[in-house]
């Protein structure tokens, strides 16, 4: 029987363009709520941060923390959430991206994963919202974890795959933990310098490049 070949991809700034979502849902909320940006701004940083990572972002918490400081009786964080949720339909995907997973999905053995670190729910909405959702339609590779460098969650990904991911210290544990796995780092071009990187770790500035990249690398072991 032919192996699988699975592709995981992190959600945030790999597949998603999370910064254009927080642009866009703090004037969206701020316009909902009849309410300045900067409020609502200076309310959503009051809540990021003390978090220990970006990825613990919580719409339920952030929600309760606008209700307590800002809105009293004016709505109760049950209805916030819900506009919360709302407001940032649709998501911005980076443009290839698409693309990109249709011609991954129709690559023979080839099946496409998910692999990033957040709240579930926060990150299921993210998927749904931008129509992603049914690309990664295989719950089984579809992981969300509080924490993904765990080596136990590490351990977890299936051999002679590929991890996509735009952070550095994801990439770097994957390639020191997992010979059989290829870690690459998708450099959009505004983030760190290369040098700092394991030796394994592949590197694309686009996700354009990944087919090409995967036919190469299975080419090697297509059983």
């Amino acid at each position: 029987m032919r192996a699988e070949h699975i592709v995981y991809f992190d959600i945030d700034k790999t597949i998603i363009n999370t910064p254009e979502i927080k642009n866009g849902f703090v004037a969206a909320l701020a316009q909902e709520l009849g309410i300045s940006e900067t409020a609502i701004a200076d309310l959503v940083t009051a809540y990021t941060t003390p978090l220990e990572s970006s990825t613990d972002f919580d719409p339920e918490a952030l929600a309760q923390h606008i209700v307590e400081n800002l809105l009293a009786k004016q709505a109760t964080s049950e209805k916030l959430l819900q506009l919360i949720f709302d407001v940032i339909a649709p998501v911005v995907v980076f443009e290839e991206v698409v693309q990109v997973l249709e011609i991954l999905a129709r690559m023979p053995d080839v099946r496409l994963g998910i692999f990033s670190e957040g709240v579930r729910e926060w990150q299921e909405v993210k998927l749904k919202n931008s129509g992603l959702d049914v690309h990664f339609a295989n719950e089984k590779l579809r992981g969300i974890y509080t924490r993904k460098l765990l080596s136990e969650v590490i351990a977890g990904l299936r051999p002679n795959s590929v991890v996509v991911d735009d952070k550095k210290q994801v990439v770097n544990a994957i390639a020191a933990q997992r010979l059989d796995v290829t870690a690459v780092w998708i450099n959009r071009g505004d983030r760190e310098p290369e040098a700092a990187l394991h030796a394994s770790v592949l590197v694309i500035t686009s996700l354009r490049e990944l087919p090409d990249l995967a036919n190469e690398l299975w080419s090697e072991y297509p059983d």
